[in-house]
């Protein structure tokens, strides 16, 4: 109808060296602004050869059960301010999806263009499917953002996988060599058990600690204590509830901004099972040589005995139980000369010790050590120890003890 400036059009485009093959049927329209209607379908028959072939990375290749044949079909509007993806069908292999894409605001040069999408596991797996295709055919992902230049808003992100339902809001700038964001992260529930459970390894072990986790490294692996941060920026997360090890960790939070390599940890805090709180803050200057450390560290539980056994950690014969105790602590430095002050109470005794760890990585040594306790009676603080003791005349007050 060339009269109402409406054209129909069938198109089909084959790239033969990546396999790919797209197909558009339906309407356009040039009367007043261009604008478009139909279906399209793109498939191919080797998803990871098709990558190959269009991407500029040297290394694009895909997992095995993600490399076979794969198709994407949807019904396509296309306006002066729009572009929407509706019915849209997502096959790989195994796995289907279905859901929406839209983006607004493409029409306005000022304006930021909005993009929301939805998107929902439409395949269940089979019994033989490999660990990875079992995790993610059940993902469920939606957002809503706006996008300019090489900035993304995120509004709103929704993801659930492997009973793990998570959100996140920000900014994220890409085009750098790292991402630079400023992200919200907040979780219900993070289950890593599940989650290795669907790939395959195991899940609710390394529970307890063992001695083989605490040999001492080698010269030639010390370096791998360190790590590259993956971002520049702020991130801060809140998580309800972690499974890990068998074990529930609860009231997760972290404020942590990222530059370079240095990373400055305003809070992180958790609760422990056993119970106990945790709680460090402070500034690492590199984290790659684990260098220029300046950090505390606060411990508080009501149990130790119960943490202890928690964690399958044998406490020595003592002469009474424990129960309530803290322990609080500063270390600066780095790992060849540690500077460190801590201090513990319990049953009442003010202990501390400060110092500096010499070659915490190769052949530990104590240097500069000061130590104090502090409790006040001498004679409750003897009790501990030897419970039929009475002190004379000589020996009522506080306990108050420091050496070098």
């Amino acid at each position: 109808d060339a009269q109402n400036g409406l054209y129909p059009l069938q198109l089909k485009l084959e790239l033969p060296n990546s396999q790919l093959v797209s197909e558009y049927s339906g309407v356009i329209s040039a009367k007043d602004q261009l604008s478009a209607d139909g279906d399209l379908t793109i498939r191919t028959a080797d998803l990871s050869s098709a990558i190959k072939s269009i991407s500029d990375s040297e290394d694009s290749s895909l997992p095995p059960e993600l490399s076979g044949g794969a198709s994407l079909s949807s019904k396509v509007e296309y306006g002066a301010d729009k572009i929407a993806f509706n019915n849209l069908e997502v096959k790989v292999g195994e796995l289907g999806y279905k859901g929406e894409f839209f983006i607004l605001g493409i029409g306005n040069d000022k304006a930021e263009p909005k993009v929301s999408f939805d998107l929902k596991s439409s395949e269940k797996s089979g019994e033989k499917s490999s660990p990875l295709i079992k995790l993610i055919d059940g993902i469920e992902i939606s957002a809503t953002g706006s996008a300019k230049d090489n900035k993304l808003k995120i509004e709103k992100r929704h993801v659930i996988v492997s009973n793990t339902d998570f959100s996140v809001t920000g900014t994220l700038l890409m085009g750098e060599q790292k991402p630079n964001v400023d992200l919200f992260v907040e979780a219900k529930r993070l289950d890593i058990d599940q989650i290795q459970r669907e790939m395959g390894n195991g899940g609710a072990q390394g529970s307890s600690f063992s001695q083989a986790g605490t040999a001492s490294q080698s010269d030639d692996n010390k370096e791998s204590l360190g790590i590259e941060l993956p971002f520049e920026g702020h991130v801060r997360t809140k998580i309800k509830e972690i499974n890990f090890g068998g074990k529930k960790y609860s009231g997760i939070e972290s404020d942590l901004t990222a530059n370079g390599n240095s990373l400055r940890i305003s809070n992180f805090s958790a609760s422990l099972p056993g119970p106990a709180r945790v709680k460090t803050s402070g500034t690492i200057a590199d984290t790659k040589a684990m260098s220029g450390l300046d950090l505390t560290l606060a411990v508080e539980t009501p149990n130790a005995e119960l943490l202890a056994g928690t964690y399958d950690i044998k406490l020595p014969d003592l002469p009474q139980k424990i129960g309530a105790a803290s322990l609080n602590g500063k270390v600066k430095g780095d790992m060849n000369s540690l500077g460190f002050d801590t201090s513990v109470k319990l049953w009442g005794i003010s202990a501390t010790g400060a110092g500096t760890l010499d070659s915490a990585l190769g052949t530990p040594s104590i240097d500069r050590l000061k130590l104090s306790m502090k409790h006040p009676s001498f004679a409750e603080a003897m009790r501990i120890v030897k419970p039929d003791f009475t002190a004379t005349a000589g020996f009522v007050g506080p306990l108050d003890f420091g050496a070098d």
